[in-house]
């Protein structure tokens, strides 16, 4: 199968033609160089500025110093001997000797004395003391030889109101008589015991005399 050029032969004569100018075109500029015109401009006119002041910044408020609190004086230490002594401050002015010239406050009235929860009662003999001893009880011997007299003594008294302790405290002039004083008193003498100030029962005392007397 045979195809027919289309292409007129004027077309293809001028194709050539640019082509070829536009080669001569490039081999110029690359010989020559590429070049850049400048085109100077008059002088220019000057810059003017105005300046305007700023505002100042507001001053920051000073700062109050920070007040601290004073330390506290140390704890004072013992003496070698083991004492401790706080110094007070003067309630009044120091005059120039260190002693206080100034008023000084009164001192605080006393406290009233405390009174007790219970009025505290001393022993308190049972029964009848008169019949602790009697004519009944003068020893024999004593009695043949008209030995007679008066016997003080003192009686220990327990929590529980016995007799604890008997003493002599003035003699008749017989041991025997003294003796069987106290032996017959220990053994008789019942008493309410003795109170303190809160009503619990404590150790007392009791002193009486016997008369030791030669009956008729």
């Amino acid at each position: 199968m045979t195809y027919a050029r289309t292409t007129a032969p004027a077309n293809r004569a001028g194709i050539i033609a640019a082509v070829g100018a536009l080669h001569l075109v490039a081999f110029y500029a690359v010989v020559n160089g590429l070049t850049v015109a400048f085109v100077p401009f008059p002088d220019p006119p000057p810059i003017s500025a105005t300046n305007t002041p700023l505002p100042k910044p507001p001053q920051p408020k000073p700062e109050h110093p920070r007040v601290h609190d004073p330390l506290p004086d140390p704890l004072p230490l013992p003496s070698p001997t083991g004492e401790i002594t706080f110094k007070l401050p003067p309630t009044g002015p120091v005059g120039p000797t260190g002693g206080q010239t100034g008023p000084v406050d009164p001192p605080l009235p006393p406290l009233p004395p405390k009174q007790p929860l219970f009025t505290p009662k001393a022993a308190h003999p049972l029964g009848q003391p008169g019949l602790w001893v009697s004519e009944r009880d003068y020893p024999t011997g004593e009695l043949r030889l008209n030995h007679a007299g008066a016997v003080g003594f003192s009686l220990s008294i327990g929590l529980s109101g016995q007799v604890t302790g008997c003493t002599v405290t003035r003699s008749s002039g017989f041991p025997i008589l003294d003796e069987t004083t106290c032996r017959l008193i220990a053994r008789r003498a019942r008493f309410e015991p003795a109170r303190d100030e809160q009503g619990l029962p404590v150790a007392g005392q009791f002193a009486s005399t016997v008369r030791w007397q030669i009956p008729d």
